[in-house]
């Protein structure tokens, strides 16, 4: 009993870490500088954790790190800012954007009937018009139209998991807030 639990505390820390990940990079997509304190707010993460992170990405080289002396400020403004590919960058903030847009258009589309089961054909659409937009850049991204990109399949594993496994919990989470007393009231058989 102590190994299952010792092994699904595991699971969970590692899951934990993960996302704190995700969210940095989702902050840092962009690749503008990003204050300390402006990550702290973006990704509602400890500062402790995102610390932690911000260093690790920095030792990997993932990110630079800069203590803005010149700002005049005391002390001195820490930025941060990803060292991806600008290319790669435009493509997955625009892929982004449609994910968040059509999670919105998800929304709308739900407070506007009574059955949720009219939820998941549109949400299926969604999650699958988007991976193949990301399939699509990858390709291109393999046949050089996106310029050349280093340790493509790292990459494409990190913004998978930014954009399709993040996506599909943003719409989890609409249906439930949205549809809660319906859900409640509904019979599964």
């Amino acid at each position: 009993m102590v190994n299952k639990k010792k092994k699904n505390g595991h699971q969970w820390h590692k899951k934990q870490e993960e996302e704190a990940i995700l969210k940095i990079s989702g902050a840092l997509l962009d690749g503008k500088w990003h204050q300390y304190k402006e990550l702290l707010e973006q990704t509602k993460i400890s500062k402790a954790t995102l610390s932690k992170h911000l260093k690790n990405m920095q030792t990997e080289e993932k990110i630079d790190r800069l203590v803005d002396i010149e700002s005049g400020a005391y002390p001195p403004p820490v930025k941060y800012k990803t060292k991806e590919d600008p290319e790669w960058l435009k493509f997955l903030a625009k892929q982004y954007q449609k994910m968040q847009s059509s999670v919105e258009e998800a929304k709308t589309a739900l407070l506007k009937t009574s059955d949720p089961m009219d939820y998941f054909p549109i949400m299926n659409r969604s999650i699958n018009v988007n991976l193949l937009a990301l399939v699509k850049g990858i390709l291109d991204v393999k046949e050089g139209k996106l310029g050349e990109i280093s340790n493509l399949d790292e990459k494409v594993n990190l913004w998978v998991k930014l954009l399709l496994v993040s996506t599909f919990e943003n719409f989890v989470w609409t249906f439930i807030q949205t549809l809660e007393p319906s859900i409640k009231n509904m019979s599964l058989e």
